[in-house]
């Protein structure tokens, strides 16, 4: 079977570390099937290929535009494609064979209200009349629908259908765990203001800025966490720095915050190990989620979390985080404190953190994908 994967999102955060994972692991146990992993010169270089079976193929197409709807499934025709995987919601609609679709989440068919973008109105409302219209006919089309997590899954169904479609594939976590047996060899190599930012204790946020992330209101209660607290504490914000991030950084300067609130880009996985590993606390105030890469980052490495009571966290972390209100500030900083405060608080012990390494493998979603790819080839569903 021929096999293409769309990696054209590989350097992005989120979608760009599930591809590169996707493609690394699938190397590693599928010595059968042949792939075409289709990429932008500029990833090229950083996506190994170890597997003869595999080939890249480059495609300066960019993403999120009508060319793609057109030059992809011309590309896929051509290399006689029997199936493509999707792992992101850029669907081509006009490839006539076998399509498998990864949903991470439905936070774009939720939160409409234009905030999470810098287009003005009128093309805003254009891209979102073309995201609907990408999702429907994509997914009427998909072969299979990946969803990320159950709680994916049920957000699928109520807000499009194709239950019968759907299977569930958590994603993985190891992608850092390499790290957590060279914290000390790791730290000697951190940037400067790493290691002097780790001296003194610190609430940390990993993620990007978008608007459902929720940070204004981690703002707001970390304000009120230093109102009622003596002690010196700081706030790390990691992500990649964009649009989003220089509206949270305006917010820190207007609210008095800078010299308490530390923003870190393009953070290595090594240096994120010891930033999650020398952590108070790791919060996470998403409104809603797919999967929670974070969350389950921080406990498997040995960080508390406090994160939003919402579904999914509950599904992918049990009961190992402190739950809160996502609305509340009180009930946040509270949590905040309590973490800081005692050191014993809802520490993950060394069994839940080994249940979770276990649970989420890269090598569990390969054979999971492989299997997915095969069986719709196959025509079952």
């Amino acid at each position: 079977m021929k096999i293409g994967i769309d990696a054209r999102l590989y350097g992005e955060t989120g979608v760009g570390r599930y591809i590169a994972n996707i493609v690394s692991e699938l190397q590693r146990i599928d010595h059968e099937n042949d792939y075409t992993v289709y990429i932008g010169s500029r990833e090229a270089p950083f996506c190994p290929i170890t597997n003869q079976k595999f080939r890249v193929r480059i495609v300066d197409v960019p993403w999120h535009t009508i060319r793609e709807q057109f030059l992809m499934p011309y590309y896929y025709m051509q290399d006689q494609i029997d199936l493509v995987h999707v792992p992101y919601f850029t669907i081509p609609i006009f490839f006539p064979k076998k399509i498998v679709v990864t949903v991470h989440d439905l936070i774009l068919s939720h939160f409409v209200t234009g905030k999470a973008s810098t287009l003005p109105a009128f093309y805003y409302l254009l891209k979102r009349i073309g995201y609907e219209t990408l999702m429907r006919v994509g997914l009427t089309k998909a072969t299979k629908i990946i969803a990320v997590s159950q709680a994916t899954a049920l957000d699928i169904v109520k807000t499009y259908g194709y239950t019968e479609k759907i299977v569930v594939i958590p994603e993985g976590i190891d992608h850092i765990l390499k790290f957590k047996d060279q914290k000390s060899k790791a730290k000697n190599r951190a940037g400067d203001s790493i290691n002097t930012f780790i001296k003194i204790p610190y609430i940390l946020y990993v993620g990007n800025a978008y608007p459902h992330k929720n940070l204004e209101m981690l703002l707001r209660s970390f304000s009120d966490v230093l109102t009622k607290k003596k002690e010196n504490i700081r706030l790390a914000l990691v992500g990649k720095e964009d649009f989003f991030y220089s509206g949270i950084q305006k917010s820190i300067d207007e609210k008095g915050l800078s010299g308490k609130v530390k923003i870190f880009h393009d953070v290595s996985d090594q240096d994120l190990t010891i930033l999650y590993a020398n952590a108070r606390v790791s919060v996470s105030l998403s409104l809603s989620e797919g999967f929670g890469f974070p969350v389950l980052e921080a406990l498997s490495l040995g960080s508390r979390v406090v994160c939003s009571d919402i579904s999914v966290f509950h599904e992918v972390a049990s009961d190992m985080p402190v739950y809160v209100d996502p609305t509340n500030a009180e009930d946040i900083s509270r949590a905040l404190i309590r973490c800081i405060e005692d050191s014993a608080y809802k520490v993950p012990g060394q069994k839940d953190i080994a249940i979770l390494r276990k649970k989420y493998q890269w090598k569990t979603v390969a054979v999971s994908t492989k299997n997915a790819y095969e069986t719709s080839v196959q025509g079952s569903v």
